[in-house]
Protein backbone atom coordinates (compact mmCIF):
# COMPACT_ATOMS: atom_id res chain seq x y z
CA UNK A 1 0.00 0.00 0.00
CA UNK A 2 3.03 2.40 0.63
CA UNK A 3 4.78 1.86 -2.65
CA UNK A 4 0.94 1.99 -4.17
CA UNK A 5 0.99 5.40 -2.31
CA UNK A 6 4.20 6.32 -3.44
CA UNK A 7 3.50 5.80 -7.44
CA UNK A 8 -0.02 7.44 -6.87
CA UNK A 9 2.08 10.93 -4.92
CA UNK A 10 4.63 10.75 -7.92
CA UNK A 11 2.28 10.00 -10.34
CA UNK A 12 0.23 13.27 -8.84
CA UNK A 13 3.53 15.10 -8.45
CA UNK A 14 4.79 14.13 -12.21
CA UNK A 15 1.23 15.50 -13.74
CA UNK A 16 1.67 19.09 -11.62
CA UNK A 17 4.90 19.39 -12.91
CA UNK A 18 3.42 18.83 -16.45
CA UNK A 19 0.22 21.10 -15.83
CA UNK A 20 2.96 23.59 -14.28
CA UNK A 21 4.79 23.40 -17.46
CA UNK A 22 1.56 24.12 -19.34
CA UNK A 23 0.28 26.67 -17.67
CA UNK A 24 3.76 28.78 -17.99
CA UNK A 25 4.23 27.88 -21.63
CA UNK A 26 0.46 29.24 -22.08
CA UNK A 27 1.66 32.13 -20.13
CA UNK A 28 4.60 32.99 -22.12
CA UNK A 29 2.52 32.44 -25.52
CA UNK A 30 -0.29 34.75 -23.40
CA UNK A 31 2.67 37.40 -22.75
CA UNK A 32 3.57 36.97 -26.87
CA UNK A 33 0.16 37.74 -27.83
CA UNK A 34 -0.47 40.89 -25.02
CA UNK A 35 2.69 42.33 -26.65
CA UNK A 36 1.58 41.34 -29.86
CA UNK A 37 -1.87 43.14 -29.25
CA UNK A 38 0.01 46.57 -27.78
CA UNK A 39 2.21 46.60 -30.72
CA UNK A 40 -0.82 46.97 -33.06
CA UNK A 41 -2.11 49.55 -31.11
CA UNK A 42 0.66 51.71 -31.35
CA UNK A 43 1.03 51.17 -35.10
CA UNK A 44 -2.60 52.03 -35.38
CA UNK A 45 -2.33 55.29 -33.11
CA UNK A 46 0.96 56.10 -35.18
CA UNK A 47 -1.23 56.00 -38.42
CA UNK A 48 -3.93 57.27 -36.80
CA UNK A 49 -1.90 60.51 -36.08
CA UNK A 50 -0.41 60.30 -39.70
CA UNK A 51 -3.74 60.24 -40.85
CA UNK A 52 -4.89 63.32 -38.78
CA UNK A 53 -1.45 64.98 -39.92
CA UNK A 54 -1.93 64.47 -43.27
CA UNK A 55 -6.12 65.98 -43.04
CA UNK A 56 -4.64 68.96 -41.64
CA UNK A 57 -1.80 69.68 -44.18
CA UNK A 58 -4.89 68.72 -46.72
CA UNK A 59 -7.02 71.42 -45.46
CA UNK A 60 -4.38 74.15 -44.96
CA UNK A 61 -3.53 73.57 -48.82
CA UNK A 62 -6.59 73.67 -49.50
CA UNK A 63 -7.18 76.99 -47.72
CA UNK A 64 -3.85 78.34 -49.27
CA UNK A 65 -5.28 77.04 -52.75
CA UNK A 66 -8.65 78.85 -52.31
CA UNK A 67 -6.81 82.06 -50.98
CA UNK A 68 -4.21 82.31 -53.73
CA UNK A 69 -7.19 81.66 -56.18
CA UNK A 70 -9.25 84.82 -54.49
CA UNK A 71 -6.32 86.96 -54.87
CA UNK A 72 -5.54 86.28 -58.34
CA UNK A 73 -9.83 86.81 -59.19
CA UNK A 74 -9.27 90.07 -56.70
CA UNK A 75 -6.19 91.02 -59.10
CA UNK A 76 -7.69 90.29 -62.54
CA UNK A 77 -11.08 91.95 -61.57
CA UNK A 78 -8.46 95.34 -60.57
CA UNK A 79 -6.67 94.96 -63.36
CA UNK A 80 -10.03 95.15 -65.86
CA UNK A 81 -11.37 97.95 -64.16
CA UNK A 82 -7.94 99.58 -64.26
CA UNK A 83 -7.85 98.70 -67.95
CA UNK A 84 -11.23 99.66 -68.72
CA UNK A 85 -10.55 103.61 -67.18
CA UNK A 86 -7.37 103.73 -69.17
CA UNK A 87 -9.74 103.11 -72.36
CA UNK A 88 -12.49 105.55 -71.17
CA UNK A 89 -9.66 108.14 -70.22
CA UNK A 90 -8.49 107.27 -74.09
CA UNK A 91 -11.54 107.75 -75.64
CA UNK A 92 -12.12 111.12 -73.84
CA UNK A 93 -8.81 112.24 -74.95
CA UNK A 94 -9.67 111.61 -78.35
CA UNK A 95 -13.06 112.80 -77.94
CA UNK A 96 -11.68 116.30 -77.09
CA UNK A 97 -9.09 116.17 -79.78
CA UNK A 98 -11.43 115.63 -82.17
CA UNK A 99 -14.10 118.03 -80.59
CA UNK A 100 -10.68 120.58 -80.53
CA UNK A 101 -9.82 119.99 -84.10
CA UNK A 102 -13.60 120.18 -84.74
CA UNK A 103 -14.00 123.78 -83.05
CA UNK A 104 -10.28 124.86 -84.99
CA UNK A 105 -11.70 123.70 -87.72
CA UNK A 106 -15.18 125.71 -87.45
CA UNK A 107 -13.16 128.71 -86.61
CA UNK A 108 -10.83 128.53 -89.83
CA UNK A 109 -14.19 128.23 -91.92
CA UNK A 110 -15.77 131.41 -90.34
CA UNK A 111 -12.42 133.30 -90.47
CA UNK A 112 -12.17 132.33 -94.17
CA UNK A 113 -15.92 133.34 -94.74
CA UNK A 114 -15.21 136.80 -92.88
CA UNK A 115 -12.06 137.16 -95.56
CA UNK A 116 -14.26 136.44 -98.07
CA UNK A 117 -16.41 139.00 -97.38
CA UNK A 118 -14.47 141.46 -96.03
CA UNK A 119 -12.60 140.99 -99.67
CA UNK A 120 -15.16 140.87 -101.08
CA UNK A 121 -16.82 144.13 -99.54
CA UNK A 122 -13.16 145.59 -100.16
CA UNK A 123 -13.46 145.36 -104.10
CA UNK A 124 -16.95 146.36 -103.78
CA UNK A 125 -15.74 149.47 -102.54
CA UNK A 126 -13.19 150.10 -104.84
CA UNK A 127 -15.11 149.55 -107.45
CA UNK A 128 -17.90 151.99 -106.11
CA UNK A 129 -14.52 154.80 -105.96
CA UNK A 130 -13.27 154.21 -109.35
CA UNK A 131 -16.95 154.66 -111.03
Amino acid sequence: VTQEMERHSRHEAENLRNEMEQLEKRIAILRSEETKAKQKVADAKGREQEIVSMQRRHREAQATRKQEKEAEAKLQAEQEAALTARRAEHRAGLRATFEALHSARREDAQTERRIKEENAELLRHGREAEA
